[in-house]
């Protein structure tokens, strides 16, 4: 089944954007730091404020750094990216945006305001419910250039 862009939540539901700002805004989103970075999906242009990234699912809305990944199990109902950036001009917009099978189903994206910090972001469904077995990736762009994106799966 092909999920539409008005399943997701959107950047301004009320109930999401609390917990998005307070992830997004925290220097503490990933206590394990690089240590569970997926390396083979940092960005490889030495000019990308991007330094590492990781992917994971959780029981909450925030980074679990013990489930780590880039295939999920059928059920799951959220998948959160992390970043960690640095040296970064205090004009830069990191979004990120998150496709089904090749469609763009959720945007969502910061002006970070800071030279350093970390990141987490949240996709999951408005209603709650498990995410659709499939192929997604997430795509995580500086200044609308994409410089790095990490394909997973949920199911078999």
């Amino acid at each position: 089944m092909t999920v539409g862009r008005s399943r997701f939540v959107p950047l301004l539901a009320a109930a999401v954007i609390a917990a998005m700002i307070t992830l997004a805004c925290s220097s503490t989103t990933n206590p394990a730091g690089d240590d569970v970075a997926l390396d083979g999906y940092a960005p490889k242009s030495p000019s990308a404020a991007i330094k590492a990234v990781s992917l994971g699912t959780s029981s909450g809305d925030s980074f679990d750094p013990k489930r780590t990944g880039t295939q999920f199990p059928k059920g799951i109902d959220r998948v959160v990216v992390w970043y960690r950036w640095s040296g970064a001009d205090k004009s830069l917009q990191i979004d990120n945006v998150w496709y089904q099978e090749g469609e763009s189903v959720l945007e969502q994206g910061e002006a970070v305001e800071k030279e350093a910090g970390d990141a987490a972001w949240i996709m999951k469904l408005q209603d709650g419910g498990p995410l659709d077995e499939g192929s997604y990736e997430v795509r995580l762009l500086e200044n609308g250039t994409v410089v790095t994106t990490i394909p997973f799966k949920i199911g078999d």
